[in-house]
């Protein structure tokens, strides 16, 4: 039968419904497995439903689902939906990622998937920073994090407080004693633009010391490199749309950690669905899958053309410092000034200029005058983010390609010459 043929069941119908059966291909409700009111689509990973309804098989399932009863489904409407595929073979995969797939606490875990890695931080402060209440976090951080957290938050009354040295437990250990208020602790790692790592384990361990929990944003490091949930990190956040998706193709975050807490975010009295604004289309949860299946590769891959790049780097004698971890972001600070960071990334021909990390290609950006603009010159130079410093995030290509470019940028004629004149 095609497409067009109008199933036995339907051919008594009149021919302005069938018309309108034919628009959603004859697809029947009652006949899918999830109930989707609007068919799937083909996917990268398989079928993907992005319906934004799904039907009940009976009255009882539904009461049940909007009571958290037993019987309940864990999806009926989109953006509370939480359980079809999908989102639901990411959510799992992110706990295996996280946790490992033999686990034997994995239960104690769930996952949430958000609109973007920011609107999982956003989200996590409404939830657990009421009105007057302090997030205690370290000050190197993604630009629009720093910003969020500094400046955007505090007008819906959560203060931030930043601890002086993060790398430094006692620090942490001061601003907890200090304060009263604490809705939780929060850091990146691998940070963001000048890489640092951090003790994870020892950051949570102070957190619950004094009743509070650790909340660590995994995005550069991914749990390729470490898992933090195991050894006592309570919530980890992703800008999926990052390492994990990998290709700068769609927008995601997540949040994923101990049940208790996650669950708080339950946009209902009784059972789970998840919270109103954690809204992921199904296709972009498909894509997030597809890179999450073959990240492991693409970080072990990146991590050997890392260390090439960092050796090529601190060799280079136009190069006065070099900022790493074991991910695939670095940073590293040209002879001179802003002017002359800025003819260094115009100057590249393979590497791309753009505010983005953890694609397959490899980019670059000046920090100072981008994306950590809207902080004060003094606040970024405390944390280390001078005017010369450049932030590369290394993707896939041959290390050997990626030397060469910077090489012929470098050995440029550029370098302590007059100011450039903008294009």
């Amino acid at each position: 039968m095609t497409s067009d043929a109008v199933p036995e069941k339907w051919r008594h119908l009149r021919p302005q419904t069938i018309d309108v059966l034919r628009m959603r291909k004859f697809h029947d409700p009652r006949e899918d497995p999830y109930g989707a009111v609007a068919p799937p689509v083909a996917g990268i990973t398989g079928d993907v439903y992005t319906s934004i309804a799904y039907v009940f098989r009976n009255a009882d399932e539904a009461a049940a689902t909007f009571s958290g009863a037993p019987g309940a489904r864990d999806y009926a409407y989109s953006r509370i939906r939480c359980g079809q595929p999908p989102l639901e073979e990411l959510r799992q995969r992110l706990l295996d990622l996280e946790l490992g797939e033999d686990c034997p606490e994995r239960e104690r875990y769930d996952v949430v998937l958000t609109s973007s890695g920011m609107s999982a931080i956003f989200l996590l402060a409404l939830q657990f920073a009421d009105q007057c209440r302090t997030i205690i976090t370290s000050p190197r951080l993604y630009g629009g994090s720093y910003h969020l957290l500094k400046q955007k938050l505090p007008r819906l009354g959560i203060r931030c407080h930043m601890v002086r040295d993060p790398l430094q437990l006692d620090d942490w250990r001061s601003a907890l004693r200090e304060r009263e208020d604490v809705a939780f602790l929060f850091a990146e790692d691998d940070a963001n633009p000048k890489p640092i790592k951090l003790d994870n384990a020892g950051i949570a361990a102070v957190a619950h010391e004094h009743g509070t929990f650790y909340v660590c944003d995994r995005t550069i490091g991914t749990p390729v490199l470490e898992q933090p949930l195991l050894t006592g990190t309570d919530i980890v956040v992703h800008s999926l749309s990052k390492n994990i998706g990998g290709r700068s193709g769609a927008l995601g975050g997540a949040i994923i950690g101990r049940k208790e807490l996650v669950h708080q975010m339950s946009d209902k009295d009784n059972g789970w669905f998840a919270c109103t604004g954690m809204v992921m289309d199904g296709r972009t949860a498909d894509y997030m899958l597809a890179g999450a299946r073959d990240l492991k590769e693409r970080m072990e891959k990146k991590g050997k053309a890392v260390q090439r790049v960092v050796q090529f780097l601190q060799s280079h004698p136009h190069v006065a410092a070099v900022h790493h971890t074991a991910a695939d972001v670095l940073a590293f600070e040209v002879r001179g000034n802003a002017e002359d960071a800025a003819r260094a990334v115009e100057a590249f021909r393979l590497i791309l200029m753009a505010p983005h990390l953890g694609d397959i290609r490899t980019l670059s950006i000046p920090p100072a005058s981008t994306t950590h603009s809207p902080m004060s010159p003094e606040d970024r130079l405390k944390h280390g983010i001078t005017d010369n410093l450049i932030r590369l995030s290394i993707g896939l290509e041959d290390p050997e390609d990626i030397i060469d470019d910077l090489r012929q940028a470098l050995d440029g004629s550029w370098l302590g010459s007059k100011p450039r004149t903008s294009p």
